[in-house]
Order: structure tokens, then sequence, then C-alpha cells
């Protein structure tokens, strides 16, 4: 029997494969990690299914998910949709272009900015993306009706090259009511060489109609061996890899913008020192950093950067947690460890776990819109 991911054993497949769902990693995996130093797949498997899905970046760790695509399109089982599940910079993007280009037999030329970039251009793939607001020089809050109506009428032609006719939907956690609602007429009434991927980064943002009609792919953290590999393949020093391997925390495309971009990992740095700096302040001091933390911006925006901060001072607890258990060999910040160590110190296990559970009831309270502010003094209140 053809090993699927639906939502009935979807949890089932992801476990018998090393990785739960991604919301609960970002608590889980402080943990897990202690246990799992030596449960990745090992470093020949990744470079099998890279060749496998036909070039393009080497895709970093995910060699179930890459092994899933592969026996889908070898045995011609491809479903009519797919939903990519994992937090921003996972790889998925990546993972689904190589997916999309095997399919429709190209080489695929990606970027780290871009997985897409080689294919842009095909005459039967389109790219569905929020659009830019003209007046307020942003991207719109949803992806409208009208970008789902041009991608009903698209699939509905005859396909150029007499190829696959496929539509990537990113960010379809951003999918209008009106626009999944249109978009469920074309998921009911799949055709032949006709694909729909969507992208999106929990598996709750998508609505439950639209997801149900699509496989699931869960897409989960990646083991920081199989990262620090994949860093030492791109031409980084062996400090580089090891540095930003760890401070990635499982996500490959957050070390590749490290690698690539040293303003950014920069103030990333900056960033976790500022935090560190606030354990342990008094309260007041902690509420005004919170203010000031996402100053001037617009409400996506604002959302963003609260979810980056977010990662960021998780990260720093998790490093806290480690130290508490006695694992500091596997905290990620080592240029700040003996200050994360010295706030350790003075606090249990439990309580860093509690900490730690502000990090999660904040992340999902921002779901709920609320304000980035109040999320970021939930978490520092606990701290």
């Amino acid at each position: 029997m053809q090993n699927v991911y639906t939502e009935k054993n979807e949890r089932s497949i992801a476990e018998n494969n090393g990785f739960v769902n991604p919301e609960e990693q970002h608590f889980l995996f402080p943990c897990f990690l202690v246990f799992s130093r030596f449960l990745c797949p090992s470093p020949w498997e990744s470079a099998l299914f890279d060749a496998i899905l036909g070039g393009g970046m080497a895709v970093i760790g995910h060699a179930s998910v890459l092994q899933f695509l592969e026996n889908a399109r070898a045995r011609e089982r491809v479903s009519h949709a797919y939903l990519f599940v994992g937090p921003l910079g996972i790889g998925k993007s990546t993972i689904a272009a190589q997916f999309v280009g095997g399919l429709l037999g190209q080489t695929v030329v990606q970027t780290p900015e871009d997985p897409w970039a080689g294919l842009r251009s095909y005459p039967d793939l389109l790219l569905v993306e929020r659009e830019e607001d003209g007046k307020k020089e942003k991207q719109k809050k949803n992806i409208s009706i009208e970008q789902i109506h041009e991608v009903r009428e698209r699939l509905s032609r005859g396909s150029f090259l007499s190829s696959w006719k496929i539509a990537v939907i990113s960010e379809a956690d951003t999918l209008s009511i009106s626009a999944a609602n249109a978009l469920l007429k074309t998921l009911e009434e799949p055709s032949g060489k006709t694909l729909i991927i969507l992208l999106a980064e929990k598996v709750g943002g998508v609505p439950a109609t639209v997801r149900s009609r699509c496989q699931v792919i869960r897409c989960g953290l990646v083991q920081e061996r199989e990262i620090r590999d994949g860093l030492l393949q791109r031409s980084a020093t062996a400090e580089q890899a090891e540095e930003f391997a760890r401070r990635a925390a499982g996500r490959p495309g957050n070390a590749l913008r490290l690698l690539a971009d040293p303003a950014h990992a920069a103030e990333e740095e900056e960033r976790v020192a500022a935090f560190i700096a606030m354990l342990g302040a008094p309260v007041w001091q902690r509420m005004q950093f919170a203010e000031k933390a996402v100053p001037g911006k617009d409400a996506i925006d604002a959302v963003l950067e609260t979810g980056t901060l977010l990662r960021l001072w998780e990260n720093v607890l998790r490093d806290g947690m480690m130290v508490a258990a006695g694992e500091p060999g596997l905290a990620h910040w080592f240029s700040f460890r003996d200050r994360i160590a010295q706030w350790a110190s003075k606090k249990t296990v439990a309580g860093i776990v509690q900490s730690l559970h502000a990090v999660r009831e904040s992340r999902a309270a921002l779901r709920e819109n609320v304000a980035p502010r109040l999320a970021l003094e939930h978490v520092l209140l606990h701290t």
C-alpha cells in the first residue's frame, strides 16, 4: 500500500520518521535534541534524494519527505493537490520547487532568496503570492479571490507544452475567505496532469475545507549535523558551519541566510544580546523593552517581526534549559553561553520550561490577532 500523507495518518507517519507537528516542535525540540543527536539520516541518503529530485539547490535534510515525493512521481501516483507545511526557513519551498522541476523535466535554478527563480518563466506554471499594495508600498494582507480566479482560468486551459499544469500558492494561510471558497471548486474537480501546491507555516492556518482536499506534507526540523554538513558543502568555514547550524535551530533556510548575509547575522546577534540583557531585569524595564521591540511597524510587518523575535528568544531559553539540565554543549548561542548560564543558575528546569510555555502561548496568541507588544510582554513576564 502506498504510504501517503493524509489528515488521518499524517501524525503516525511523522512520528515514524522522527519528527512531529512543527507547532509542537517549537516546544519539544529542546528536550528532543538531548536524546536524538545521533538519529539523523546518513549524509549519503540526503545526497541521493537531492540527485533524484533533479537538480537545483541541494536540499538539506528532509529525507523522508523527499523519498515520499520521489515514490509518488516514479509510480505516477502524484496527487492533484499537496499542502506543504512547516515554519519559515525549513525548506518547504525548495523541496516543492524541485519536485515541480522533476515533474516538468526541468533542471531547477534556485537561489537562497528565491527557490522558484528558474521556473518563474515556465508557461505551464503559475506562482501565486500576496500582491503589492501600491498605495501603502507593502504586501496586501490576503491572497485575493481575483488571484484564485486566475488560477482556475489558467488551469482550465490546455497545456502549452503538453505537460503538467501547475499552480503554486505561497502563504496559503493568507487566503481570504472568498478566495478559499473559490479554490474549493478547483480542488473538487481535479483534471488529469493538473497539480495545485499550497505552502503554509501551519496546517491550522489553512481552512479545513481546503486542507482536507490536499495531501499534507509536514516538513519537520532538521538535525544540526545535517545542516552543518550542508553548509560545509557550500564553502562555509568549519567555524561558520558549526555556529550557523546551531543558531538555525533546525531550519536550514535560516542557516543559509546567515551564511549568505553577514549583516543579517550581525543584526540577529544584536537582538539576542538585547534579550539576554533583559533576563532578570526589573519588570518595568522589561515592559519598556517590549514596547520598543517593534516600533513603527504596520500590522503585518509587526506580526512577522514579533514571530522572528519569539523564535530567537525561544532559542535563548532553550539554551538556558540545556545548561540547567547539564548539557551546555548543546547550546545554540556559544558566544552568549556564560551569560545564559548565569541566568539559568538562578532558575529551575521547571521554571525555564514555564518560560518556554510562555513563548508557545504568545505564538498562539499572535495567530489570534493579539497585539504583538502584549505577546512579547507575556514572555518577558515569565523570564
